[in-house]
């Protein structure tokens, strides 16, 4: 299985487009090589960024066309009809490129669902990772690290909590604040090192939930 990692172009700005272009297209693992008779270089990763922007393009253009207030139903529908084959055949090369099965849902939920059915046609395809994922990643290596430090003693633990605090994943920092919170406490002398231990796993408990409670994409 040979892996693909290369990065996409950053998001547009607001005032030129309402989709925001996802930023970075992870390793992606992909079983095939894709090669011609008069290349044989390697080329999957070239075609899967260049199917994906097909797709993200055109998922793109339906949402403005779909907003854009000077044009009639007629000439709306002229170019959605357009449209709709280049989408269509844009997801069935991204599956190809990528070895994950094409699904004439994903086609609609792209039609209809704008950005959010974007991402989730990305995430599908191994082209951006699912955050929730990534965030409970990031939370059991911190809980791993945390509860590391608190099973020493106070002098040495606290410094390295406060650390770890100040150097947390930023999808985690919505989620950590109380972490942050209790540590200011310690260390001002506002509470003692077992209840601080105990408040902990609570604050580490309490955000996994909260990660688990996240908005899918």
């Amino acid at each position: 299985m040979q892996q693909y990692g290369f990065s996409r172009r950053t998001k547009l700005d607001e005032t030129d487009s309402p989709m925001r272009r996802i930023e970075t297209i992870p390793t992606v693992n992909i079983e095939h090589r894709i090669t011609t008779t008069s290349n044989p270089l390697d080329m999957t990763g070239w075609c899967v960024e260049k199917s994906a922007s097909v797709v993200e393009t055109t998922t793109e253009l339906l949402s403005l066309i779909q907003k854009e207030p000077s044009l009639s139903n007629e000439r709306r529908e002229e170019i959605l009809a357009l449209l709709r084959p280049a989408l269509w055949n844009g997801t069935k090369l991204v599956a190809f490129a990528t070895g994950r099965t094409w699904n004439p849902e994903q086609v609609e939920d792209l039609w209809t669902g704008g950005e959010r059915a974007f991402r989730r046609f990305a995430i599908f395809h191994g082209l951006m990772e699912d955050p929730k994922k990534r965030a409970h990643l990031e939370l059991d290596r911190l809980r791993a690290s945390v509860l590391d430090a608190l099973s020493r003693e106070r002098w040495e633990g606290r410094p390295l909590i406060h650390t770890l605090c100040n150097n947390v994943a930023p999808i985690l920092r919505e989620r950590t604040t109380r972490l942050v919170d209790l540590t200011e406490q310690l260390t001002m002398g506002e509470i003692e090192w077992g209840e601080y231990k105990d408040a902990m796993a609570a604050a580490l408990d309490s955000a996994a939930q909260g990660i688990e409670a996240m908005e899918g994409p």
